[in-house]
């Protein structure tokens, strides 16, 4: 919990799947942090970055100890886009 997956700002390389627990999206404006969402079990996020190349519009950290996420990488997605058109 409290960990944090993706930074608001930052370039997306990947994007992530919740496989178990769940985790809080933010989003900082002005100097304050505002929770925009709680995503739990088979919620994904990270993508739009990832599809669109503009940057992270929110931080995502982890909400609970028993968290886990499954990253599919920018390579991967090409491969499974190729493999399944």
């Amino acid at each position: 919990a409290g960990e944090r997956v993706i930074s608001q700002g930052e370039h997306g390389d990947a994007f992530y799947v919740v496989c178990a627990g769940k985790v809080r999206v933010l989003r900082e404006e002005e100097g304050r942090t505002r929770a925009l969402a709680e995503l739990g079990e088979g919620a994904f996020f990270g993508e739009m970055a990832l599809l669109t190349g503009a940057p992270r519009a929110a931080s995502v950290e982890g909400a609970s100890e028993d968290t886990q996420l499954l990253e599919i990488s920018a390579p991967v997605l090409a491969d499974l886009a190729k493999s399944y058109p």
